[in-house]
């Protein structure tokens, strides 16, 4: 098949979130099975195209119609994504395009027809204003509309978990949606590692939904019965008024790093290196970054909102507390990092679901067998 996906960034090109992260790994696995992949990168950025092994990327330059971004945010980029896609189509003849469904990126090219298409339900926009507690804007209520719009004029969706599926199919009105559950390039555990079984790390922007201000004020509690704890916060540096608002609250705490954004090499280290891996996230469609930890051995805390449930199974490979509890977040934390037995205990039952489970061979054999449905009609 000749598949293509649609993204705004692209790791190892622009600063990516996890939507980029996943249309990589998608894209990479579906190669490795022979088929020819394309990726269409959307952003404001120089029009170019190269490779990622067996990918073949194409960046082109997203257009932005201030007469309409006020009222209609978005629809200039759709309507730029449809025309590029236009002209890759009449070129490369796709067999199916996947649109993520954020901010209705697809809303142009499914309406019009250019190729046969699936969306992807990610954390959607409605989802997002919900948890950050604030009231749509005009603009907002236009994106969430182009985004139940293209998902269901696609008449294809899929998902990665079972929560998000249940959410998604009843506010967008949808019928039949796949679930499958994203997956890794799994690290490889022969190397060996020096980890420090007291340092905890958390991985993600620091904004509301990642729930990052309950684990700031987690901290304090879990030094006063672990003094010697580190605290890895990647995805937030210092110069963010949360980490200027902590630093300004608790002068002699010294031990909590906020290494800004992170990738390849540099966070698979600290992944193989940190004792404790969570997430204080109080809604996830998914939690890629559990995975990847658990993919390590180590042992994780969330919390017991969205699909995370699906992932963490309590007191097997991990600790499920309640959403916004900073009280009851620390004493997991503090829980996990007093007892070496529960740490390696948890951490064998997670790597192991891991690589039962979301393994990125596993994902495109998924992948495949979906697209090739959609392509049979």
């Amino acid at each position: 098949m000749k598949i293509c996906f649609v993204v705004d960034s692209y790791p190892g090109l622009f600063k990516f979130g996890g939507i980029a992260a996943y249309t990589r790994t998608a894209a990479q696995a579906l190669a490795a099975r022979g088929h020819e992949v394309h990726v269409l990168i959307a952003r404001r950025a120089p029009r170019s195209d190269c490779t990622d092994g067996a990918v073949h990327l194409h960046i082109r330059r997203v257009g932005w119609l201030p007469l309409l971004a006020k009222r209609f945010p978005g629809l200039g980029e759709s309507i730029s994504v449809a025309w590029a896609l236009f002209w890759l189509q009449r070129r490369f003849g796709f067999d199916v395009v996947e649109f993520p469904n954020w901010e209705g990126i697809g809303l142009v090219s499914v309406w019009t027809g250019i190729c046969r298409s699936v969306v992807r339900l990610h954390t959607s926009m409605a989802e997002s204003l919900e948890v950050a507690g604030r009231t749509p804007t005009m603009g907002d209520r236009f994106m969430m509309w182009a985004e139940r719009a293209s998902a269901r004029r696609a008449g294809r969706a899929v998902t990665h978990s079972r929560a998000h599926c249940d959410r998604l199919r009843a506010s967008y009105g949808l019928g039949d949606v796949e679930i499958i559950p994203h997956g890794i390039a799994l690290p490889n555990r022969e190397k060996s590692i020096t980890s420090k079984p007291l340092s905890v790390m958390t991985v993600g922007p620091l904004n509301a939904r990642k729930g990052v201000a309950t684990l700031l004020k987690a901290i304090p509690l879990v030094l006063e019965k672990v003094s010697q704890a580190e605290f890895w916060i990647v995805g937030g540096s210092e110069e963010h008024p949360l980490a200027v608002e902590f630093r300004r609250d608790h002068p002699t705490v010294t031990n909590v790093r906020f290494l800004g954004f992170v990738e390849g090499e540099r966070l698979a280290e600290l992944y193989s290196t940190c004792g404790v891996y969570v997430s204080a996230s109080i809604y996830e469609s998914f939690g890629l970054t559990f995975v990847e930890a658990m993919a390590c051995g180590k042992p994780v805390v969330g919390c017991a909102a969205g699909a995370v449930p699906e992932i963490i199974e309590h007191e097997i490979n991990g600790l499920l507390v309640p959403p916004s509890d900073e009280v009851g977040f620390a004493e997991a934390i503090t829980r996990l990092l007093l007892s070496k037995e529960e740490c390696e205990r948890f951490g064998k039952a997670g790597e192991r679901l891991a690589r039962e489970n979301y393994s990125m061979e596993r994902m495109g054999a998924d992948l495949e067998r979906f697209f090739e449905k959609v392509c049979k009609g």
